[in-house]
C-alpha cells in the first residue's frame, strides 16, 4: 500500500462517557468537514467502547495519532470466512448435532448470545443480563454469539467446508455485560 493511497483504519478512543465521546467526534467531524482525506465511515459508541472506522490519508492519520483521546489505531480485521459464500448456503445443507449430555460449561461474558441461533440453540444452557443499558439477554451486537460459536465449534471454516457442525464437549452460559 503506497503512502499516498488512503488507508482504512479502526480508531478506538479512551472511554470517557457517551455524551463526551459524541461531542469529541462532532468536533472531529467539523475539523475534517470537506476534507476527502478523512471520512468517518462507521462509528460504534457505548459506555465502555468508542470506535470509528475511517478512510484517511497519511497526513490525517498522523494528526489523529497525536490526539490524547486515541487509545488505539488498527487495520480492520479481515474475516477468514466469505460471508457472501456462506449466505448462498441453506442451513438445511449442514449436519448440526447436539452437544454430548456430559458437556462441560463455558461462560461467555460478552454481548450476550443469540440463543435461538440455529447453530447454537442446543448448546446454550443459561443466559443472564448484568448490564443496565439494555433489558435483553439476547445478543444485540453479534460479538458474543460469534465468540460462543467459536468456543463450541472451533474452526468455523472447517465446519462449513465439511458441512458438519458438531459441538465439542461444551455447553454455553451467557452473561450480557457490555456497558
Amino acid at each position: 500500500m503506497s503512502e499516498d493511497e488512503p488507508k482504512y483504519l479502526d480508531i478506538e478512543f479512551w472511554p470517557t462517557g457517551i455524551e463526551d465521546i459524541r461531542e469529541f467526534l462532532n468536533g472531529l467531524k467539523e475539523y475534517y468537514a470537506g476534507n476527502d482525506d478523512f471520512i468517518i465511515l462507521d462509528e460504534f459508541i457505548t459506555k465502555n467502547i468508542a470506535k470509528i472506522r475511517v478512510k484517511a490519508g497519511i497526513e490525517e492519520i498522523n494528526h489523529v495519532l497525536e490526539l490524547k483521546r486515541v487509545f488505539r489505531i488498527d487495520r480492520p480485521s479481515k474475516p477468514a470466512i466469505n460471508i457472501f459464500e456462506l449466505m448462498r448456503r441453506d442451513i438445511e445443507d449442514f449436519d448440526i448435532t447436539e452437544p454430548p449430555e456430559n458437556s462441560v460449561g463455558i461462560l461467555i461474558v460478552d454481548s450476550g448470545i443469540t440463543s435461538g441461533h440455529p447453530l447454537l440453540r442446543e448448546c446454550v444452557g443459561y443466559e443472564e443480563n448484568y448490564q443496565n443499558i439494555e433489558d435483553s439477554v439476547s445478543d444485540l451486537v453479534g460479538h458474543g454469539t460469534a465468540v460462543g460459536g467459536n468456543a463450541v465449534y472451533g474452526d468455523i471454516g472447517e465446519c462449513i467446508n465439511n458441512r458438519r457442525f458438531e459441538p465439542s464437549n461444551i455447553l454455553l452460559f451467557s452473561e450480557n455485560y457490555v456497558r
